[in-house]
């Protein structure tokens, strides 16, 4: 049986970016400001709705998410939670 230790980073995006590949295993993200956010161009997240990506700890995300506000609002937050897992 393997052991993992866990390690979160949040951070809070107010722009159009993508999220680059680092090492993280999962993914959280919530809209926590007004304006509606696409995350791959096709998935909406409305005030208060989120979306979590998640992997065995084993597993790390290898692609970009984009992240594209709609501009509608002029509060844009997204609150974004990456899990990074190391063997011990």
């Amino acid at each position: 049986m393997y052991r993992y230790k866990a390690t979160t980073k949040n951070n809070v995006v107010t722009t159009n970016t993508n999220l680059l590949p680092d090492g993280y295993s999962s993914l959280l993200l919530k809209n926590i400001g007004t304006d509606t956010v696409y995350i791959n161009d096709n998935i909406e997240l409305t005030t208060g709705s989120s979306i979590a990506f998640d992997n065995l700890a084993n597993v790390e995300i290898g692609e970009n998410t984009s992240v594209m506000f709609a501009g509608v609002n002029v509060d844009q937050k997204l609150l974004v939670v990456k899990t990074y897992f190391k063997l011990i």
